[in-house]
């Protein structure tokens, strides 16, 4: 090996010890070859119970939630996984995380919801939105939260809004239309869209995905008919957007807010168990589908081309995936029943050109 090849190598070596990540494109060092690879690598949350969401504020710190009350932080990437506060049977079965900051955070189950403001030392409940409420969908804008729970009347929903963290709450529409609402997105405080979800088996209403640009006092239907039975929104600012399209084969995108709609192959057989979708920016986008085989797709180019990024083999999970979050393009996970975490990053991968 000549002294080009080896200060290459030791260039390399270099490089994976001190954590630097570049783009994923190929770069000619001397007669070396440098490329950076996706890669996935499970990660052991030590623990066994279900996991149902997943939120990192940065690439290095980040939170995970599921059953009997498991909430779990991270402060290197993933690597290691502590848990917050005491495992209960049968507990809380948390299914949403966010944090604002590596701090303040929040934490929910159907019958709980808790706020910290220590990074997970402590714990405070929130003030129910109305008594005997039970939580739903929700979405966090900075410090305020939206939130869907149980209404004035027991067959009905409210829209609430916390400005404090959950201190006091301000009721934005206290009879929301029938049905389960399974997703929140608000883009700023008066935008916002709204989905429905159908049971298995019923009858599937045509208006299913609502718009509000008054902070959810009034909704407005948005793609009748042209969503699945469960649409699961994304959408960056008042106009731009995607949702689940009607098929299992496609995503629909808006650039008017929901006025007309773009449909988007996704190349898969089907993502009617469409289980996450997230935006990064207008291009970066992530969707995960438990159809037949966990799968997680991106796209860089808003949604018209997608490629398959992680199989369930090559995730390695244990069981059903459950959530997705990337914070960029080098930096995702993904999480799942019997306790099951992989990550995605990029790896450096060096090589010599063929000899002609």
């Amino acid at each position: 090996m000549n002294l080009i090849r080896i200060a290459a190598l030791l260039l390399t070596i270099v490089g994976v010890i001190g954590g630097t990540v570049a783009p994923a494109l190929a770069q000619e060092e001397g007669q070396v070859i440098l490329r950076y690879e996706g890669r996935w690598d499970r990660q052991e949350s030590g623990v066994g119970d279900d996991l149902r969401d997943v939120m990192f504020v940065n690439p290095l710190v980040g939170y995970a939630v599921g059953a009997r009350s498991t909430i779990l932080k991270t402060t290197d990437g993933g690597w290691t996984w502590t848990r917050l506060g005491e495992r209960r049977e049968p507990g809380s079965d948390y299914r949403w995380v966010h944090f604002i900051n590596e701090n303040e955070g929040w934490v929910q189950a159907s019958d709980a919801l808790l706020t910290t403001r220590d990074g997970g030392q402590t714990w405070q409940p929130a003030a129910p939105p109305n008594a005997g409420a039970s939580y739903g969908a929700n979405w966090n804008l900075g410090s305020t939260r939206f939130q869907v729970h149980t209404g004035t009347r027991p067959s009905s929903q409210a829209l609430s809004r916390s400005d404090d963290f959950g201190r006091t709450w301000t009721t934005l529409n206290p009879d929301l239309p029938s049905n389960t609402f399974r997703y929140i997105v608000f883009v700023d405080p008066n935008n916002g869209f709204l989905a429905k979800g159908t049971a298995i088996g019923s009858t599937v209403s045509p208006e299913l995905l609502f718009a509000t640009s008054d902070g959810g006092r009034t909704l407005r239907p948005i793609a009748a008919g042209q969503t699945g039975g469960n649409p699961v929104p994304a959408f960056l600012s008042p106009t731009t957007g995607w949702a689940s399209g009607p098929d299992g084969t496609t995503l629909l995108a808006t650039t008017d807010g929901g006025t007309t709609w773009q449909r988007q192959g996704t190349g898969m057989g089907s993502v009617a168990n469409l289980q996450d979708l997230q935006f990064v920016d207008v291009a970066l986008g992530h969707l995960m589908s438990n159809y037949t085989a966990n799968q997680v797709l991106r796209t860089s180019d808003g949604g018209w081309t997608w490629m398959v990024l992680g199989t369930a083999e090559q995730m390695g999970l244990s069981g059903a995936a459950q959530a997705i979050w990337f914070t960029d393009a080098e930096h995702g996970w993904v999480v799942g029943l019997g306790g099951s975490v992989s990550h995605y990053y990029l790896v450096p991968v060096w090589g010599y050109p063929e000899e002609e």
